[in-house]
């Protein structure tokens, strides 16, 4: 293994149009010593932009004319959990499980068991997704039960969509 010093610049002989040769460091995007004279990378791209880089006016302004006065602060609302798509489902659930248990119709079942279960799960799921894109903001306004509060109604989802195959049960055992 060789003791090779990967950090130091590279030493090189520069030979210039003159023939006189120098030791100096190499630079990858200019010439010897880092000067863009003699075909460098800076140098190369300046030409092809033409004289408008790097633009006179701005020069020295890595931002161009920016002025810190014609930022204006924008402050954003804070967030706050949907809590309707969080009642909608528990809504869902007591009204198709007490249809449920009182009526005998079938297509009248199928359609409790269906806002029970899929249409309940879709509009739990809506405020997931919304409640964690509240979460992401700089401020959040939710109670701290909210957190809590989408397994106490996917329990309460679950039990209206067995209530409903309950009364979907009893018309089958009818017929």
């Amino acid at each position: 293994m060789s003791d090779m010093d990967f950090s130091a610049p590279i030493e090189t002989t520069a030979q210039s149009h003159a023939g006189n040769t120098s030791s100096t460091t190499w630079d990858p995007f200019g010439g010897p010593g880092g000067q863009t004279a003699g075909g460098g990378a800076a140098e190369g791209v300046q030409q092809s932009l033409g004289s408008s880089w790097p633009d006179q006016a701005t020069q020295g302004q890595p931002f161009g004319d920016y002025q810190s006065d014609q930022v204006v602060p924008v402050q954003l609302p804070p967030g706050k959990p949907p809590l309707v798509l969080l009642v909608l489902p528990v809504v869902f659930v007591l009204i198709s499980g007490g249809v449920a248990l009182w009526t005998s119709s079938l297509p009248i079942l199928i359609g409790c068991w269906a806002l029970a279960g899929p249409v309940a799960v879709v509009v739990l799921g809506q405020f997931i997704t919304r409640d964690q894109a509240a979460r992401a903001r700089p401020t959040y306004l939710g109670a701290s039960w909210v957190k809590a509060a989408p397994l106490v109604v996917g329990a309460l989802i679950v039990v209206g969509i067995g209530l409903t195959a309950f009364g979907i049960g009893r018309w089958v055992a009818r017929a």
